[in-house]
Order: structure tokens, then sequence, then C-alpha cells
């Protein structure tokens, strides 16, 4: 038994020592004391840490030295700044990466630096961890809250005794891999200039790999004067791990801030302690076109009940809500403010958009009360939301996010309906694959919902045509190099290699990932949608199989024939983009993770087929390529000439779609071994002491 703990002994001191001189215990702290630790020895850093200065913390006990930017060997003190810009390599993709060889206690290894570099970032501190809220699609309500602006200043931060809200929100889009929020601050905030508020939204644009649709779309409505939501886009760190670009802006709702008309649900509340019964559901209202309607019972009313209203046309989640009606013609609005409304309040605003809606869809634009739309409708705001929808070709027009608010009447005067503000676009221009919603030519929402109803009316399509051709040129111009959408990429700038790595947005195995637990890929037919993907391009290159360049391709083709087909006095403007081939193409036979152009593929336990693959990382998988310029398997490292870790997650596969990785560590080996060492040491001595008594009995 002595001399076998005597021959394992070395071994598992050698293994403890190795324990101890982890990659992981070198850490990257910011000037505010925020700690950013390294995911498989890569850092993933926000715009206000810059490569000229980077901060490495370690304990006391631990030597790192490098070879500096004159070939020097130099000893790294915790705490030091270093700086990394001797270090940088530019990637074909044009990401800037930092590699700086290390040796801890004299062992090698390299870290992997990658900076956001100019969008604010949004940090989340959870009580709980980020996999548990969002395995449930639930909430935090001990999370803690920074706002960071790219120079290191605050927008707004939770000190150590406050606490904000993290919650899942969405319909279909809360079930994607990277979701949405909705955060609550412990305080109000003015961020960025948005306007005082403690509810803001974080829009995941999961689908949308040009990170800018919903962007463009709210710019778009603005040009024409409808409702918007102003919005500043970010990057998320969640306990210190890069969680991807997302879209911080308003929560739609009623404040002074935001939709500023008369706040009936705060009338409400004043007059009603709580709201504890059920929603009723009742079927019909007199002598409308009501068919059905749900509010909450015993609610005091105000004096007035006239306003305000927040309403949406939800056709495909109304049932889950408490407060809704139903019209004759199959729409379903849902009272979203207020939130708790009695059955006077749901009767009232539901009998005046009945009346509306069926003054619309008459051939005569007048209801039975001898009424014209134009006497409910705010117009000019439903000219500018049918603009929208028919340009853009929204997937969801006409179904649903369609949002409209009406204030208190004043002086006896109805005040009218508006069709605002605009929401959800990242489904639009081309975005989806399926039903025609990609094509530039021909109608997508004249024949839905309300839509159908008012092109019937030549005065509504008069005003369309003149108010498409006061925009015309400024859509047109959002498509140069100098113009908005330029303006948005650089914006993004270094942010979009780390979003396209974190979420393997570049690789068709893993994206878009899974809806309702079911792993859908580009390549399968219906049902499932087929969502635009490519290469990613930062200038307007005319090269429309990038994402940005399809998008400008084809904002310029549907702005043209519109214009032509709504008969807009404009000059029709020549295009910048001209599509040779559809951007996905048909793929080989059996072949479901087909990618024409690509920087670089990762798969695990996959088969990769690829006309042009500048580098692939492969995990017992299988590559097919007709030029494959260099391949690493299985080994962790990548020539970095050639290949772009920014899109692809060369160094981590892992299932739950993290390309920062928690792939298995050195630390996770090494205590692997050391266990399986001492179970191999207790068992032999065990058997071998058993032996020795068995011995002696005998």
């Amino acid at each position: 038994m002595k001399k076998l703990i005597a021959l394992f002994l070395p071994v598992l001191v050698i293994l403890l020592l190795e324990m101890g001189i982890s990659a992981s215990d070198i850490k990257v702290e910011a000037a505010d004391g925020r700690v950013f630790a390294a995911q498989d020895s890569t850092f993933i850093l926000p715009s206000y840490i810059k490569p000229s200065g980077v901060k490495l913390i370690y304990d006391s006990g631990i030597t790192v030295t490098y070879v500096n930017g004159d070939g020097e060997n130099t000893t790294l003190q915790s705490g030091n700044k270093i700086d990394l810009t001797p270090f940088v390599t530019t990637l074909t993709s044009g990401q800037d990466i930092y590699e700086l060889s290390v040796k801890i206690d004299g062992r090698a290894n390299t870290f992997v630096f990658k900076f956001a570099d100019s969008l604010p970032s949004v940090h989340v501190t959870t009580s709980m961890g980020i996999d548990t809220i969002t395995a449930s699609n639930g909430k935090d309500t001990q999370t803690q809250i920074a706002v960071i602006n790219s120079n290191g200043t605050f927008e707004y931060a939770d000190t150590d005794s406050t606490y904000s809200q993290l919650k899942v929100r969405g319909n279909t889009t809360k079930d994607y891999a990277k979701k949405p929020f909705q955060i609550k601050l412990d305080a109000k905030a003015d961020l960025f200039g948005m306007g005082e508020s403690r509810t803001w939204i974080l829009l995941a644009n999961y689908l949308d790999q040009s990170q800018i649709r919903n962007s463009v779309m709210y710019k778009i409505g603005s040009l024409l004067g409808m409702d918007t939501c102003e919005f500043q886009s970010v990057d998320l760190f969640v306990d210190g791990e890069y969680y991807g670009i997302y879209l911080l802006c308003e929560k739609v709702s009623i404040s002074s801030q935001r939709i500023d008309i008369v706040e009936l649900e705060k009338l409400n509340d004043q007059l009603n302690v709580s709201y504890e019964q059920a929603p009723v559901k009742e079927y019909g209202i007199p002598n409308t076109i009501i068919t059905e309607y749900s509010y909450i019972p015993n609610v005091v009313n105000p004096a007035d009940i006239t306003g305000g209203y927040l309403v949406e046309l939800d056709n495909n989640y109304w049932g889950q809500e408490l407060c809704y009606f139903v019209t004759e013609n199959g729409s379903h609005y849902v009272v979203k403010s207020p939130e708790y409304a009695s059955k006077e309040q749901v009767e009232y605003i539901a009998t005046l958009f009945g009346e509306l809606e069926e003054a619309i869809m008459s051939e005569t634009g007048y209801n039975r009360l001898g009424k014209h739309y134009s006497e409910y409708a705010d117009v000019d705001s439903f000219v500018y939301a049918y603009i929208v929808a028919e340009f853009s070709r929204n997937y969801d027009a006409g179904s649903s996010s369609m949002y409209f608010y009406k204030d208190a009447d004043k002086n006896g005067e109805l005040s009218k309906i508006v069709k605002g503000p605009l929401w959800d676009c990242d489904n639009t221009i081309g975005n989806i694959h399926k039903n025609g919603a990609s094509n530039t030519s021909g109608y997508w929402a004249k024949d839905r919902s309300i839509w159908g109803g008012l092109t019937k009316h030549e005065e509504f399509n008069q005003k369309v045509s003149e108010e498409f051709a006061r925009v015309y040129d400024q859509i047109f111009d959002m498509t140069e190099p100098q113009g908005y959408i330029s303006e948005l990429v650089l914006e993004i700038g270094q942010s979009i290699h780390l979003e396209r790595a974190r979420w393997r947005s570049n690789n068709y195995t893993y994206w878009p990932i899974y809806y309702n637990g079911i792993h859908y890929d580009r390549w399968q037919s219906s049902p499932v949608f087929n969502f635009v993907s490519g290469k990613y391009s930062y200038d307007l290159d005319k090269d429309d199989s990038t994402v940005i360049g399809y998008l400008c391709e084809h904002i310029e083709e549907r702005a043209n024939w519109l214009a032509a087909a709504w008969n807009c006095d404009v000059e029709l403007r020549e295009r910048s983009f001209e599509i040779d081939e559809p951007i996905i193409p048909t793929p080989p036979a059996g072949d479901t993770t087909n990618s024409s152009t690509q920087d670089s593929v990762t798969t695990d336990s996959s088969t990769t087929n690829s006309s042009t693959i500048d580098s692939s990382t492969t995990n017992s998988g299988t590559t097919n390529s007709s030029t494959i310029d260099s391949s690493t398997t299985n080994s962790g490292t990548t020539d970095s000439s050639t290949v772009d870790p920014g899109t692809q997650d060369s160094q981590n596969p892992t299932d739950n779609n993290d390309c920062q990785g928690e792939g298995t560590s050195k630390t996770g080996v090494i205590v692997a071994i050391v266990l399986v060492s001492l179970a191999v040491v207790i068992s032999v001595g065990t058997a071998i002491v058993f032996a020795v008594k068995l011995k002696k009995k005998s």
C-alpha cells in the first residue's frame, strides 16, 4: 500500500500544482471595477475598455511574463495596464483581434482579446444566472444594471443597495436561442436622450443578420411623420460575459415621455385599490360589429372614460390578454392600456373601433351611422402606416404588432384614433423567404385587414401616392455610401463580429437555432421560415450576396416598384444593386448546411459542404470542400491570417449555442484526472488490504 501511494503521490502533486496555474485566474478589470473573465482564453470586452490600456489582474502568487512590442521579455505586474496595439491582427472580414502570448509561472498560454469599438454597453448582473432566467422565460427581480457609454461615462448604474429587474419578453421571439428582454430600472433614467422611464426593451433582432432592419424601418416611419420608438444599439453583457448586440428602445406605452396622452390607467389606479377578479367575457355589443369582448368586472371608472387608450391589433395572441374585443371582420384588438379596463371602458373603445372599421370596410367609406372613416381616424397616420407595411412587406402586416392610440376627448370633440407607434420590424425588407415575402414587386399588405378596406378608397390611395413621393428620394439616399445604412453599420462596428460568433449566425447548423425545442435549419421546407443569411459587409459594395448588400438592393428595387405602382410624381432612380442569383440558392440534395460564401464554418459531429471556405474547424465531423485554405481539427487553434474567429465559433463549439464557449477547460480536465487518480489509489489500496486480510484468514 505504501509503495502504491509513493507511486501515485508525485503524479497527484504535479496535477495539483497544475491546477494552480490556470489561465482562468487572469482577468481584465475596467476602470469602474467591473471584472471580465476569459472564456477559453478569449476576452470579449466592451467599447469603454480600449486596447491601448488593458488592466490584467491575478493572484499575487502568480508570475506572468510576455514579450513586449520591442521583443523583450517583460514581467507583467497584476493591476498594471498593458498596451495591446502591437499585437493586433486585422482579419479579412475587417475584425481586429489581439493575441497576447504569455507565460504563467513559466507555462505558455495565448490570450485573444476582442473589443467592441463604438457601441455603448448594458451590463446586467443577475442573482440567479442567465441560464436559469432564460430556461423558464422568467424574471429576476434582484439584478443590478449599468448602462455605460463608449467613453466610460454612465447613463445609469445601480448601487450596492438598489436592484433592477430583468425578464424575458416577446411572443414568438422568446422561444429562440437569443432572447429579447425587458428591463425595469430601480429609478427612472433618461437613457441616451430618449426620455425618462424605468421600463426599457432590449430587442434581440436574432433573425435579422443585418441587425439594422428595425432601425431602418423606424427611420423610414419617422421620415413619413409616423410615431416611432427611439432606440440605441448596444452591446449586452450578462454576468460579465458577452451576450450580443441588442436594440435598446422605448416600450410602447402611455406616459409623458412616450405616447403623451391622458393616462386613463393611472386614473383607474387612483380609484381602485386592486383588481382581484378574473376577466369576464361577453358576446356582442348591440348595433355594432363587435362579436366578443373581455373586461375586468367591478372596476370603478373615473368621470371621463374617453381616453387615453392604447390598443394593439393582434390576431395571434389576443386570447392570452385580459381585455380585448373582436369584430365581424375577424380583427382581434387587445386593450393594452388601461391594462385592467372596466366593462364600460372596453365597450366604449370597442364600439368606436367597430364604427371605424365598419366605415373603412364599406364601399363608400361610410358606416351605418352615416359617418365617414375620416371622422374617427387620423388619416395621415393610417397613410404612413400603410406605406411602411407595404414598402417593408412586413410578414406580420395586418395580423399583429399594429398599435393604435386615442386621447381623451376635448371640449366635446372626438379625439381621433391614431395609428402608431411603429413596432416589430425585424422580419421586413425581404428577411423572410416564404409566401412571396421577399419579393420586391407586387402588393403585400393591400388586401390585409383594414388595409384591404382603405385601399378601396381613392382619396386614401391618392394620399399614399403623394406621401411616398415626398420621401422617395430620402429612402433611396439611405443606400448611398454615406447614407443612413452606412452610418448604422459603422456605428455597430466591431460588435457585429462578436454578435455573429456569439450566436453562430454564420453557421447554418445552428442558426436560426431552435423554436419551441425544434431544430430548424435554413434548408428545411415549409412550414419553416427561411431567413436571409450571408457574409456581413462593412461597405456598400454592390454585392447582394452580403447581408447589407442584399438589404440595400431590396430597398432600391422595392422603392422603384411602388413609386411606379402608386403613380408617384418622381423620377425613378437607377439602382446601384443588381440581383444575379437568389441570395438563398438551392442546395445539393441531402445538404443541410450549405453556404456558398463564408469566412469560416464550425461544425460539431456534422457534415459540411461548401464551395468556398477559408477555414474549417470540425469536431468528429466530415468536411467536403472544393477550396479549403486551412483546417484545424479538434485542436482549439487556428491560423489568424486566414481564419476569422469573429464570424465562427472556431475555438469552442458548444451545444448551448454560446460561441464564447463553455468548452472543457484545462482546470476541468485536471480536476477530472485528479479525481480519477484518487479513485484508482483508493480502489487499488482497498483491494490490496482486502486480499491481505483474506490471505491471513486462510
